[in-house]
């Protein structure tokens, strides 16, 4: 939900935080810091993300900022996603690609190698 404040240079929006990660938020509200001042809030259901500057923010510019938010936001939940799934196969082939030399009698790098059929 976008909430515009025509009187000041200023409009928040709410995100799901039962979707959205503290960290995908955070990641996306890095990209708009630079032109604006963000401010994050953590609600039992959702993060209030309130975008500021000392000029007006035409809602036009409103829209553009809310359209690229979310992308970001999505963008980031995908990383997220792709992260989760595939870091044990990341851990995999690291251990693989530095198995030589590695003993191979301890037994964390032992169940890997044999869960990959080195």
């Amino acid at each position: 939900m976008t909430n515009f404040d025509s009187a000041l240079s200023s409009f928040l929006m709410e995100i799901d935080s039962d979707y959205y990660s503290e960290v995908v938020v955070a990641k996306s509200v890095y990209w708009f810091s630079g032109d604006y001042t963000v401010s994050v809030a953590k609600g039992t259901d959702c993060y209030t993300v309130i975008f500021k500057r000392k000029e007006e923010i035409s809602d036009i510019e409103k829209q553009t900022i809310e359209t690229k938010f979310m992308q970001y936001l999505n963008d980031n939940k995908a990383r997220e996603i792709i992260e989760k799934e595939t870091s044990l196969i990341k851990n995999i082939l690291l251990v693989k690609a530095l198995a030589h030399g590695i003993d191979t009698n301890d037994e964390l790098i032992s169940k890997l190698l044999n869960e990959t059929d080195v």
